[in-house]
């Protein structure tokens, strides 16, 4: 299905293809987002969230000009009064503001990188992974890309619906966006069947100038057999390596400690207890070694670290409400509340 851009948003989206480097670069495209641009080539995505620009991933635009731009973005959020955070910042835009004291840069996490061509001697290598794509193809799975033009969105919902009612906290958004079924554009969707039902489907969002996909949605239908998700990654990544794309990866896993970060910071002490905490009593509404486990039985060539920065001298726990505010899209106290009466 084709959305209709907006002219910001299809000035926006040539930009992402042309100079996307960053696996969050597509996002910016995403609901919600609000958009930037510089006076030459060059935009940056965000969202306001009690004072506070939360900024996603890292700005994209020629790479000779991204600091340039990026101050410029800087300057102008001073002069407006905002405070400003950086959320998913990748290594080499970390590395452009890593030591300056007007800021601090904390690792919240990591993501698994698998290079296409590599896959199939590494299925070969492990069994476990083999085991579970054969046992959803023994139990009648087929997967399939669909394209826009076959696409229909009816059964994908239904499975979505199904996946976001057993999930125990409602839906999350600024970076993990879940209504992109009608904006698909240069998304790719990869589909699983079992007798003409749909229990899985990936939605893939180009990095252009990795050469690379970012798994954005990954959805499963709570009765899917056991294995779907291992067939759905298999086919798909097997599908990126004959045509030589060169990365793919899963997505971050919030916390993850997987990964080197030279240019991260100690957490405060605070968060470093907040971490702890959500790690230990908050596996109920989100399993973060759950989720860095299943990631992780794929065996990822690499974990590359995920950056918070934010303008402050330290950390502080005005930022992180603000960070909370974007992804629950509204106040984290009133998803707070909706958590509780899921």
């Amino acid at each position: 299905m084709t959305a209709t851009l907006s002219p910001d948003e299809a000035r926006l989206r040539q930009l992402v293809m042309r100079y996307g480097y960053h696996s969050t670069s597509y996002q910016l495209l995403a609901p919600g987002m609000r958009h930037w641009f510089d006076t030459g080539e060059g935009a940056v995505g965000y969202v306001d969230r009690a004072r506070t620009r939360v900024v996603a991933g890292a700005p994209v635009g020629p790479v000779e000009r991204l600091p340039a731009l990026w101050q410029r973005f800087v300057d102008e959020t001073t002069a407006q009064g905002h405070r400003l955070c950086v959320v998913g910042a990748e290594q080499p835009f970390a590395q452009t503001l890593a030591g300056r004291g007007d800021l601090t840069l904390v690792k919240i996490g990591a993501q698994p990188v698998w290079q296409p061509a590599q896959w199939a001697a590494l299925v070969n290598a492990h069994s476990s992974l083999r085991s579970q794509v054969n046992r959803a193809q023994n139990k009648a799975v087929r997967v399939a890309e669909w394209t826009t033009s076959i696409a229909e969105m009816a059964p994908l919902q239904r499975c979505k619906s199904r996946w976001m009612a057993a999930q125990p906290l409602p839906p999350l958004h600024f970076l993990t966006e879940p209504d992109l079924l009608d904006r698909l554009l240069d998304r790719r969707l990869f589909v699983a069947r079992q007798r003409n039902r749909v229990v899985a489907f990936l939605l893939l969002a180009p990095i252009p100038q990795r050469h690379g996909w970012l798994t954005e949605l990954s959805v499963r239908d709570p009765d899917a057999p056991n294995g779907t998700m291992s067939l759905l990654l298999h086919r798909t990544i097997s599908q990126l390596a004959l045509e030589n794309a060169q990365m793919i990866t899963l997505g971050a896993v919030p916390l993850s400690e997987l990964g080197d970060a030279p240019f991260a910071e100690p957490l405060p002490r605070w968060a470093s207890a907040l971490r702890v905490a959500t790690l230990r009593w908050g596996a109920r509404l989100y399993n973060v070694k759950g989720l860095e486990a299943f990631k992780a039985k794929f065996h990822p060539q690499r974990w590359e670290p995920i950056y918070l920065i934010s303008y402050e001298a330290r950390l502080s726990p005005r930022t992180l409400y603000a960070v909370a505010a974007a992804y629950s899209g509204g106040t984290p106290w009133r998803f707070a509340w909706q958590t509780l009466r899921r």
